[in-house]
Formats: C-alpha cells, sequence, structure tokens
C-alpha cells in the first residue's frame, strides 16, 4: 500500500472532497469563486494521476 498512485490518489481525493464539501457548504459567492477553480484543479489532477497509475494499482504484484 505505499505505491505512488495509490498515495497521490488518496490525497487528491481527500483535497478534492475536503474543498467539494466546503464548496457545497459556503453561501458565500467570493468563497464559491474561489474554491471552484482550486476543486476544478484538484479534480482534474486526481484524475491525471489516476489515468497514469491505474494499471499499477489494479493489477496484481509478481
Amino acid at each position: 500500500m505505499t505505491r505512488p498512485g495509490y498515495l497521490y490518489h488518496c490525497i487528491f481525493a481527500a483535497l478534492g472532497i475536503g474543498a467539494g464539501l466546503m464548496l457545497v457548504a459556503s453561501d458565500d459567492p467570493q468563497t464559491a469563486d474561489t474554491l471552484l477553480p482550486v476543486f476544478a484543479a484538484l479534480l482534474a489532477l486526481h484524475i491525471i494521476l489516476l489515468s497514469l497509475f491505474w494499471r499499477r494499482l489494479v493489477e496484481p504484484r509478481e
């Protein structure tokens, strides 16, 4: 479980979930304007890193 792809996946998933929850819970439009690009960037990084490390995450070790 110390694979770099798994670690990056967990980090960016946690950050993305946190930013998404703050975005949904916020009533302030300025906070939403600030967090939306952060959420989008974290989601994009998560998808990119997941696609790069997908084969290593899914395939069993030999």
